[in-house]
């Protein structure tokens, strides 16, 4: 097979940084309402769980082209607290019970019944498990709508508020914050059966993270005694965590396809608010505040075009989304005559589909060669088109072993790289 080195790419292919001079617009909602969640489906639509300025509360919705938010899900004596989007755009919000909707909204389920204090995460496993976080532990169904049973029981001042999923490995992860000393990161490797302590131990985990390489992270906002907060990283494969931050107090933590991260920090306690980004794996992080200001963010989100949403709390504008997308396959550009890529899904599972933009007068042979992270070439594809439209292909792969893999799209003598990951 033929061998690239990929270093050399870095130093042929170039590209140009993504420059903005505002990183933030605001998006308007209804006066007066409390925001406590925000989450988006694949078609980049946008969900808000709020409680309403005079009684009740739900869920209000909001179409990407739209400015009118839409009440979708109406409850009179109660308000909704997180809301959770599978993978298939099922719809999972709480309140002191479980909502569920796979119709986007139009109607509504009752799949957690028994009303539990504090609901603070739910989560549906790749196997279709369902998990609710709460205070005092986790309850599980294997199935959406079948019965759920405790799998986790935790002092009841002890909150869930973080559930996620190592596919590559197979384990669940769940942060939690215990005021009274404890808590930190649990782990299970059985499916969410049973679970054991994973470290972080006094540390106030307010959200969880992996990355396309298996490195865990840990949102915290605070600490039983220390009173610092930040965040905390365990490399794949490792036992130990390593402190990457203890400047902020992190509420929130989102990840992106290029495995930049960022955190969503509180103003709590004379903090700095504001949303941070790290990209080299936590080594430095830069703050993106312009367009925004110092706001106290509570939430982060990132879109199906992997635009980033962030929820400001005792803010006058609490709804924040990033001008572009965080992806640089997006965004940059080769000098000259331009060439814009990226594929999608990504991560993806066995099918994911490459998508260009070319901007050249020739008619030039489009070529898409696909490496492993070795350097080794799997595939090749040779796309006879007119450069001056905009294509697609779909890219099979399920011949090849989970991992993260290279296209390398070249059209005469430009070339771009970009990094895709590939689960099964």
């Amino acid at each position: 097979m033929k061998r690239l080195s990929l270093l050399l790419f870095a130093l042929v292919c170039y590209t140009s940084p993504l420059l903005a001079q505002d990183f933030w617009e605001i998006i308007n909602t209804p006066p007066d309402l409390t925001i406590n969640s925000i989450e988006t489906n694949s078609n980049e639509e946008l969900f808000i769980g709020v409680a309403f300025p005079t009684q009740g509360g739900g869920i209000l919705h909001k179409l990407p082209d739209k400015q009118n938010w839409d009440t979708i899900l109406y409850l009179n004596n109660d308000v909704i607290g997180p809301i959770y989007i599978d993978d298939v755009d099922n719809i999972f919000a709480a309140s002191g019970i479980v909502y569920f909707s796979d119709n986007n909204g139009l109607s509504w389920s009752q799949i957690f019944e028994t009303p539990m204090l504090g609901i603070n995460s739910v989560f549906k496993s790749s196997v279709g498990s369902v998990f609710v976080g709460f205070w005092g532990g986790i309850y599980k169904s294997d199935s959406i709508g079948s019965d759920f049973y405790e799998v986790l029981l935790l002092e009841n001042h002890e909150v869930v508020n973080a559930i996620i999923e190592d596919t590559m490995k197979g384990e669940l992860f769940a942060g939690t914050i215990n005021f009274f000393g404890g808590g930190g990161v649990y782990r299970s490797t059985d499916g969410g059966n049973t679970w054991e302590h994973f470290g972080l131990t006094d540390h106030y985990v307010s959200s969880l993270a992996i990355n396309s390489t298996g490195d865990l992270f840990a949102g915290t906002r605070g600490h039983d005694s220390l009173g610092t907060g930040g965040v905390f990283k365990l490399p794949f494969g490792h036992t130990e965590w390593i402190n990457l931050s203890s400047q902020e107090l992190a509420t929130s933590i989102a990840i992106n396809s290029e495995d930049e991260i960022y955190i969503g920090c509180s103003l709590l306690d004379w903090n700095y608010g504001g949303v941070r980004v790290s990209k080299d794996n936590g080594v430095t992080w830069e703050d993106m505040d312009t367009g925004m200001g110092r706001q106290d963010i509570e939430k982060l989100a990132l879109g199906s075009d992997e635009h980033l949403y962030a929820l400001a709390v005792n803010s006058e504008t609490p709804l924040f989304k990033t001008v572009q997308s965080t992806i640089t396959s997006q965004q940059e550009v080769l000098a000259d005559n331009s060439i814009i890529t990226y594929n999608y899904p990504n991560p993806f599972t066995n099918e994911t589909t490459i998508s260009y933009t070319l901007h050249s007068n020739e008619t030039v042979e489009v070529e898409i060669a696909i490496y492993n992270s070795h350097g080794e070439q799997v595939n090749e594809m040779i796309i006879p088109e007119n450069c001056r439209n905009e294509h697609s292909i779909k890219f099979n792969a399920a011949f090849l072993p989970a991992g993260i893999y290279y296209y390398k799209l070249t059209n005469g003598n430009r070339c771009i790289l970009r990094k895709m990951v590939l689960l099964k």
